[in-house]
């Protein structure tokens, strides 16, 4: 049996990011976007609408 360690430092990417960005593993990206302070908080008003079309984007 192999064991693959997945700890250290995750970064990922898309097509908009400028620079790669920190991300948690296990997570998820929206959850590292808005760590990041690259979208609003989505359970806030109507923002989940504002960043539903990131859901288009291919993430790294």
């Amino acid at each position: 049996m192999k064991i693959l360690s997945l700890n250290g430092k995750w970064q990922f990417t898309s097509d908009w990011i400028e620079s790669p960005l920190e991300a948690s593993v296990p997570g998820s990206v929206y959850n590292d976007l808005l760590n990041a302070g690259k979208i609003p908080d989505p359970f806030w008003g109507d923002n989940e609408m504002i960043i539903l079309p990131l859901m288009e984007h291919d993430y790294i």
